[in-house]
């Protein structure tokens, strides 16, 4: 922070001021200065910290901490030891309950992670989007991630993947099964607890077959999910956005995900192009 206070904002103060007469060559440079020098520091301390995640936490512990903290914050006096109670509480259920699901699936539906016995996290993609991963990581304590494998590779754990289809056994037993294949997806009802059909035009396949089917419209509609399986082995879900939406949420009914209608390629733009040019002639 002093780097910051001292360095980057006033030499990005003056470099606004000076740009305008072509004299903001020398304070960018030591703006950038500044900034590596903050990229350092922060790489320094990120190496010697140890891993600090929790992972998903109950939410009940988070209401009795947040209760806690907020008599700790506002109280001045000795009412503060009432805080004791509520913290006591959130951090026993912190640790008794665990919270992290067993399996993550992007709103886009091409991501798909699952949580492994050794605490590493499995995942469908070989190169994954890092900022989506990181949280997942996060949130399922892993500080370790499975690329996938294909067929041949021996793989004791973790997505195996051939063409658009791409499977994992969890440690419960349950088959985890994420497609791009119609064909595939209806191969995998009644014998996979959970399929992931990367397809919006697609309605569910496996109706009344007991396997639990996420299309891309459903997560188009109804956002990331995550999914845990009980004591029987049945999967259960918990989407990001519930029903009904609220204000801010209503635009999503309107992608053409959520209509039931294919990604736009570049094909479709040019085909959409030539019948616009062809009705305007026809005008």
């Amino acid at each position: 922070m002093p780097i910051v206070s001292v360095v980057v904002m006033p030499m990005a103060v003056a470099a606004s001021i000076l740009m305008p007469l072509g004299l903001d060559a020398l304070p960018l440079i030591a703006m950038g200065e500044g900034i590596a020098a903050v990229i350092a520091v922060a790489q320094w301390l990120a190496e010697r910290s140890f891993y600090d995640s929790t992972g998903a936490i109950p939410g009940a512990s988070v209401l009795l901490l947040a209760a806690g903290l907020a008599i700790l914050t506002m109280s001045q006096t000795s009412l503060r030891w009432l805080a004791a109670a509520p913290i006591a509480a959130g951090l026993t259920i912190l640790v008794l309950v665990d919270a992290r699901p067993d399996v993550l699936i992007a709103e886009d539906g091409r991501l798909v992670a699952m949580r492994l016995s050794d605490g590493a996290v499995a995942v469908n993609q070989s190169r994954p989007r890092g900022f989506a991963l990181e949280n997942w990581q996060r949130a399922m304590r892993a500080t370790t991630v499975v690329r996938p494998q294909a067929e041949d590779d021996s793989l004791e754990q973790g997505f195996i993947c051939s063409g658009k289809t791409c499977t994992a056994r969890h440690e419960s037993g349950n088959t985890i099964v994420y497609t791009a294949d119609e064909e595939a997806a209806r191969d995998a009802c009644g014998r996979t607890a959970l399929l992931v059909l990367a397809d919006a035009t697609t309605p569910n396949p496996c109706a009344g077959s007991g396997t639990l089917t996420l299309t891309t419209r459903d997560l188009a509609m109804h956002g990331a999910a995550e999914v845990r399986f009980d004591a029987q082995g049945r999967a259960q879900i918990r989407h990001a956005i519930s029903m009904p939406y609220r204000p801010w949420h209503d635009h999503r009914r309107f992608s053409r995900a959520a209509r039931g209608l294919p990604e736009r390629t570049t094909a479709t733009q040019g085909a959409a192009g030539a019948n616009s040019e062809t009705k305007e002639t026809v005008q």
